[in-house]
């Protein structure tokens, strides 16, 4: 049995407090295990329940003693990384101007020129968090 080692009362409270308040699930899971950890449960219990592997669990806990309340913490550079990025953006930009109806258009010249392809909900997603601003075309009111 692998228990946490040398858990202090300020150290309890900000586990729990991450359990019960981070806004990613990753961390909340990480914090709730090593809180079961303290708890006495087993390794291969903790993994049963959120489903990960043991090694998983070790990880957990071996960050968690060697780098504390950072242990919990998203690590840069997990998760996927962009394909569409700033670089990008002026181009793009450029090419949604041109073609304000059609992201099929948008993304053969994405292909063409920047040798990737992205699918349209990857696009969508990209000029959602990149706000490009359209030009309206201005309807005449005068009568």
């Amino acid at each position: 049995m692998r228990k946490v080692k040398n858990l202090i009362e300020s150290d309890l409270k900000y586990l729990k407090d991450q359990y019960e308040n981070s806004l990613s699930k990753d961390e909340r899971r990480r914090a709730h295990g090593i809180l079961l950890s303290n708890k006495n449960y087993k390794v291969k219990e903790i993994a049963s329940i959120y489903n990960v592997k043991i090694r998983t669990v070790y990880s957990w806990l071996n960050r968690w003693e060697k780098g504390g309340k950072e242990a919990i913490k998203h690590q840069k550079g997990q998760g996927r990384h962009l394909k569409l990025t700033e670089i990008h953006q002026a181009e793009i930009t450029q090419w949604v101007k041109e073609f304000p109806r059609s992201l099929k258009q948008v993304q053969q010249k994405i292909t063409e020129n920047f040798n990737f392809s992205v699918d349209a909900k990857t696009l969508r997603v990209y000029l959602k968090k990149n706000p490009i601003q359209l030009e309206k075309n201005q309807k005449n009111t005068s009568k």
